[in-house]
């Protein structure tokens, strides 16, 4: 039996999964998530079988921190309906609105030594994005949705970011564990918001349609699930397979993550197992771009915006 540690009374709970049953899935995107529907659509064999909710929360991975701190087992998940302090890569600002939209953190427990700790980092890093970019292209919808990934693990529509991810280390006696935040723009509606609009989309506003929560991240925990036990070389692959704005002999601008100012323009030459992008400058140099530093990447030619 899965462990749900909720606020909600699991037995409040059982009209909504009735409801749910005899619907098919919430076709209203504000509705609180189903977690006996999530449950039953899991495929997964150790992600994302135990849960930690809140409704409201400063940020999930704080919570999932102070979950790891506290024992909480490998694969759990922790969700939230909103997030007041949601952030992004190098301390960047996640919008996070109670909108029928996805923000979980999950914890990755890592066994054996600490010598596998690169090993088992690099596939947390090509796993995540590829998860997502596999869920969203599994939504059945007219026309098709085509993610791409953007790197390091964004996952965009049309040249608008749908979904990122964030990892944190956690260090036990040397050995990793990680808490990966990923966030998808599900339900909102960005696509009637000016503000939102020139930056970000929701699958709801890419398919014109109220997409299904809880199948859509049972998805996600199960490509991840599927994915990570594959090793960080075929990853590796898989990842520079998938349609990407950043992919091997695109133009790239290099720009000071701070400043906003221009850098270097030049072509992607590769990726690093350590999730550095190299990229061949138009000046001759090669550049390795570290998703830690100071430098952000984005296709040349298109205007800079700001994370989000």
């Amino acid at each position: 039996m899965s462990r749900w540690r909720l606020r909600l009374s699991f037995l409040a709970l059982l009209p909504l999964a009735l409801l749910a049953e005899s619907l098919g899935h919430w076709t209203h995107p504000s509705a609180s998530f189903d977690f006996p529907r999530f449950q039953a659509l899991l495929t997964s064999k150790a992600l994302c079988r135990s849960l930690v909710y809140r409704q409201v929360t400063p940020t999930t991975m704080e919570l999932a921190a102070r979950e790891l701190g506290e024992g909480a087992p490998h694969g759990t998940i922790v969700l939230a309906e909103e997030m007041t302090q949601g952030r992004g890569r190098k301390g960047g600002r996640w919008i996070s609105p109670k909108d029928g939209n996805l923000y979980v953190t999950l914890i990755l427990r890592a066994a054996g030594e600490p010598s596998r700790n690169a090993y088992r980092r690099s596939q947390a890093n090509f796993a995540t994005p590829l998860a997502v970019a596999r869920a969203v292209k599994g939504i059945e919808s007219e026309p098709a949705l085509n993610p791409m990934i953007r790197w390091p693990r964004a996952v965009e529509i049309g040249g608008h970011k749908v979904s990122g991810s964030l990892i944190e280390v956690h260090d036990e006696e040397g050995v990793e564990h990680y808490a990966v935040g990923i966030g998808i723009n599900v339900n909102a509606e960005f696509c009637n918001n000016e503000t939102f609009s020139q930056n970000v989309t929701s699958l709801r506003c890419a398919s014109q349609k109220v997409i299904d929560r809880e199948q859509l991240l049972a998805q996600v925990c199960g490509n991840l699930d599927e994915l990570l036990d594959t090793s960080p070389e075929d990853l590796q692959k898989q990842y520079l397979q998938w349609p990407s704005v950043t992919e091997l002999d695109s133009e790239v601008s290099l720009l000071n993550k701070t400043s906003k100012q221009p850098i270097v323009d030049g072509k992607v030459h590769g990726i690093t197992p350590a999730m550095d992008l190299v990229v061949q400058a138009d000046n001759g140099s090669q550049i390795e771009v570290s998703e830690v530093g100071t430098i952000t990447v984005f296709p040349k030619g298109r205007r800079y915006r700001a994370e989000l």
